[in-house]
């Protein structure tokens, strides 16, 4: 069933109703509460984090510190990746901070590239203690460190670098992490997975209709509330998959 509908039938209630079946009752309710984790900010929300909790078991946490101890696999890294590490203006800042880093692996090879900056890393799922006890005492170098409080990554005048990281966040929450990054100084190097037109006229977001939990933003109306200068934004299609179509920018104070 297609996700509007879906998103249709929970704002409807539906699953109230006695005829409805059992199987669809439940997704329903399931997806009430993922839409309630819009409205809440990710590091807030117990469910996300139930979610992470999930997600980062002990093998997936050992793929990783492998990974790191074999230098990185770079071979699934695809040409959006690789631009942005590429972007000259990562330069011109002595602080990146690397929103949601993942594993960190694009610091560490951001690192080796400009060896006298230094990386902070901070993901959501850096708040299950297990998980940021295993990558920081691994992985925690003199250039890059590793975060659990988005608080004690920040750094004034900060370069956000933020890798697909934006596709899954909601517009409450997009526009709650730009007003803290505003507040922080920070500029913006972002890199961002999104069917939308950006133009200062359209809709500031669109859930993509088969893929819940990914959402298109149009970005430069997100950055201009938020008070940002778009030093340049580009956005670049994928001849293969219409679904990956990408927006990277740079945006200032």
């Amino acid at each position: 069933m297609k996700n509007s509908i879906l998103r249709l039938l929970v704002f409807l209630h539906i699953d109230n109703l006695p005829f409805v079946p059992k199987e669809l009752v439940l997704r329903i309710r399931k997806l009430r509460v993922i839409f309630a984790t819009w409205k809440e900010m990710p590091g807030d929300s117990e469910i996300s984090l139930v979610s992470f909790d999930n997600y980062w078991n002990e093998n997936k946490i050992k793929a990783a510190l492998d990974d790191f101890k074999a230098q990185y696999n770079s071979n699934d890294l695809r040409f959006y990746a690789y631009s942005m590490m590429s972007a000259k203006e990562i330069g011109d800042y002595e602080n990146i901070l690397d929103f949601g880093a993942g594993t960190g692996n694009l610091s560490h090879m951001m690192s080796k590239k400009f060896p006298s900056k230094k990386f902070s890393c901070y993901d959501i799922c850096y708040h299950i203690p297990r998980v940021h006890r295993a990558f920081s005492d691994a992985m925690t170098t003199d250039q890059v460190s590793y975060h659990s409080s988005l608080k004690t990554a920040l750094e004034p005048f900060q370069l956000v670098y933020a890798n697909l990281v934006f596709s899954h966040l909601s517009g409450h929450q997009l526009a709650n992490y730009l007003k803290i990054f505003k507040n922080n100084k920070s500029d913006l190097l972002v890199l961002t997975n999104t069917l939308m037109v950006q133009n200062d006229t359209g809709y500031y977001t669109k859930i993509r209709p088969n893929n819940i939990g990914l959402f298109d933003h149009n970005y430069r109306r997100y950055l201009n509330d938020a008070g940002y200068n778009i030093e340049w934004l580009y956005q670049i299609k994928d001849p293969l998959l219409k679904d990956k179509d990408m927006t990277i920018l740079y945006a200032t104070l």
